[in-house]
């Protein structure tokens, strides 16, 4: 969350809103709609993703490299992914810096956030291979918590997927059937093949 003056923000719409319908983010135009649930479906070439709604917030699973984390917090009001300490700790190989001569965890070994907990410790990588569902990332950069901060980590979840991996896509929150629905937009980059 960066506070720009500009736009005045009067409020926070949750979970009670978003449950009554399916909300699509379009991050390409700037706009949010709702829609009734009931008569949601899924558009043309778009990719469902599973959710459970745990805590009244989406949680995805994701891979990074070779290791899977069921317990991804979808968040659209972060900016960043952010891989939690535990998930760290667990597959360490997972978040090895990828980029060339690991320069990105050796220029900013430490870079400080704020968060819900208050500052945030984090530690930037270039993850080889990412994976939100079946959309694969290639050479990402994420943040990997240092230490343990349960303020903001939660003691089960893996980590958080913000708005920086869901820009390519129009989002869609169809928390009625547990899901969350993806649609390619322009801002979509082809695969090379």
């Amino acid at each position: 969350f960066e506070n720009d003056e500009a736009p005045r923000v009067v409020g926070l719409l949750g979970y009670d809103f978003i449950a009554g319908c399916v909300l699509k983010i379009d991050y390409e135009h700037g706009t949010v709609d709702a829609m009734p649930s009931e008569s949601f479906e899924p558009p043309a070439g778009s990719i469902t993703l599973d959710a459970v709604l745990d805590d009244q917030v989406p949680i995805i699973w994701s891979k990074f490299n070779d290791a899977v984390g069921d317990r991804f917090i979808l968040d659209t009001g972060a900016d960043d992914i952010v891989v939690f300490s535990g998930f760290a700790k667990k597959y360490p190989a997972a978040v090895d810096d990828h980029s060339p001569k690991k320069i990105l965890s050796r220029l900013f070994n430490l870079v400080q956030a704020n968060g819900v907990g208050g500052k945030l410790n984090l530690r930037p990588v270039m993850i080889a291979n990412m994976q939100v569902g079946n959309v694969r990332y290639s050479d990402y950069v994420a943040f990997v918590m240092i230490g343990d901060q349960p303020a903001f980590e939660g003691e089960d979840l893996d980590g958080l997927i913000g708005a920086a991996a869901l820009r390519m896509f129009d989002v869609y929150l169809d928390y009625a059937q547990s899901r969350v629905v993806l649609v390619p937009n322009g801002k979509t980059r082809p695969r090379k093949t």
